[in-house]
């Protein structure tokens, strides 16, 4: 299959699975073995993708992402307030990727991406039916235990297939 055609089917999979509790990585892993695309071509293109995924965020939340750099008044989120929040849930993930980054990568097949997303399924079922009533409304009402506690369920999306969004919403 022409590349540009597989490009076109990766993107439509990464733009209807990045915004859901599924993991559009798994998504791409998946979709890329069915297409026979592989090897570092695929391993570029899934970050090239994902990073213009994080843009998006980006421009949608300009507004927040710019008061990290200029504090607003009655915003708790904002300044350094909020770029030590962004470095307590980003600290879990950076040490266990830098730690253990060549057993991550030999998660990337599609068998190893398919056990995540069971188990993601089954938690996300047990988490829905549990009934939790949030404790915190907005990002203004976080606190630095919730920020790292946050970081800490992101680490397991270091497991393709397992949901950087569903692991913030358990």
């Amino acid at each position: 299959m022409d590349n540009l055609w597989v490009a076109f089917i990766l993107s439509i999979v990464e733009g209807l699975t990045e915004y859901l509790p599924v993991s559009s990585s798994g998504h791409l892993v998946l979709v890329g073995d069915l297409l026979n695309f592989s090897g570092e071509k695929a391993a570029t293109f899934q970050v090239v993708i994902q990073l213009g995924a994080i843009m998006a965020v980006v421009v949608l939340y300009w507004g927040r992402f710019w008061g990290l750099l200029r504090p607003q008044q009655g915003v708790s989120f904002a300044g350094l307030r909020g770029i030590w929040m962004l470095f307590l849930t980003c600290v879990p993930a950076c040490v266990l990727g830098l730690l253990l980054h060549s057993q991550i990568k030999s998660l990337f097949t599609p068998s190893m991406v398919l056990i995540p997303f069971v188990i993601g399924a089954l938690l996300m079922i047990f988490v829905e039916r549990r009934q939790f009533h949030p404790r915190y409304e907005t990002l203004d009402d976080m606190t630095p235990g919730l920020a790292f506690g946050i970081g800490c369920f992101q680490c397991l999306a270091l497991f393709p297939g397992f949901s950087r969004s569903a692991a913030t919403i358990m």
